[in-house]
């Protein structure tokens, strides 16, 4: 008994894995889902460098500034040391290094990402 549900489960979790693989392929081949990454990027971007400037010209205290987390999210490390190890500090440069950007840490650095994108297409 137990071992005809471990089958069905091991089955249901294969099939689920399977019908997510080709789900993945069909979204990136017919959604374009590439462009919609970057058109998303670009107005995020937009809207925080926009809110940044406008509140440092009129407020002399950037908006995106006051909305900035005291201390960057990490990746724990615990979690990253059984699949990847070695790794965990050049994922969380990333990590750390995109939220400086979202959060127009460098105004000129998150424009020029800003307009990335746009030369992309």
């Amino acid at each position: 008994m137990l071992r005809d549900t471990l089958l069905i489960l091991e089955t249901g979790a294969s099939a689920i894995a399977y019908a997510s693989v080709v789900t993945t392929i069909f979204a990136i081949r017919y959604l374009d889902v590439l462009r919609w990454g970057f058109r998303l990027t670009w107005m995020a971007l937009g809207v925080t460098i926009a809110a940044e400037v406008a509140g440092r010209t009129l407020l002399n205290s950037g908006l995106a500034t006051q909305l900035r987390p005291r201390k960057y999210y990490t990746v724990p490390r615990d979690t990253l040391d059984a699949l990847i190890g070695d790794v965990h500090e050049l994922i969380n440069f990333f990590v750390i290094e995109s939220q400086r950007i979202l959060f127009a840490e460098n105004i000129t650095a998150s424009a020029a990402v800003s307009f990335e994108p746009r030369l992309a297409f």
